[in-house]
């Protein structure tokens, strides 16, 4: 008697592929919202540096500090970062939240990229707001 109660659960290959265009198209749907809020920030810092070659003297004589930031100076940033949160046992994503975070603002800031004290400065803000957000520690500026 109990088996005559069991019921067939067993999903055809027609509801599976069903199910997957459906995930296909929420998927792509979700996309779209994300594409639309959050629209790509591209390259910046090579528009930066197309709209202001003034800003970027073959000469050697300013300050490394002063000088505007390049691709090799984010890339650098984002190693120090990674390196700083392998010190400090934190997780790895705040890293990721936080180049996110720096992108996003300085495509629609690039006045910061003037000058690598200036963006030294935005970077590590960028960091503490994402350890903040994502990770439970508690921290002040000194930690960093």
């Amino acid at each position: 008697m109990a088996d005559s109660k069991k019921k067939n659960y067993a999903i055809s290959s027609t509801d599976t592929t069903l199910m997957h265009q459906q995930l296909l198209k929420e998927i792509q749907a979700a996309k779209l919202r994300e594409n639309k809020s959050y629209p790509c920030c591209g390259d910046y810092i090579k528009r930066f540096m197309e709209q202001n070659p003034q800003a970027y003297p073959s000469s050697d004589h300013l300050s490394l500090a002063y000088s505007p930031v390049d691709p090799e100076c984010r890339t650098k940033m984002c190693q120090r970062f990674y390196q700083v949160v392998h010190y400090c046992q934190l997780s790895r994503s705040a890293v990721q939240v936080c180049m996110n975070i720096l992108d996003r603002f300085l495509s629609i800031s690039p006045s910061f990229l003037k000058d690598r004290q200036l963006y030294q400065l935005v970077s590590i803000a960028a960091l503490y707001l994402s350890i903040k957000i994502h990770d439970s520690v508690e921290m002040n500026m000194h930690f960093l």
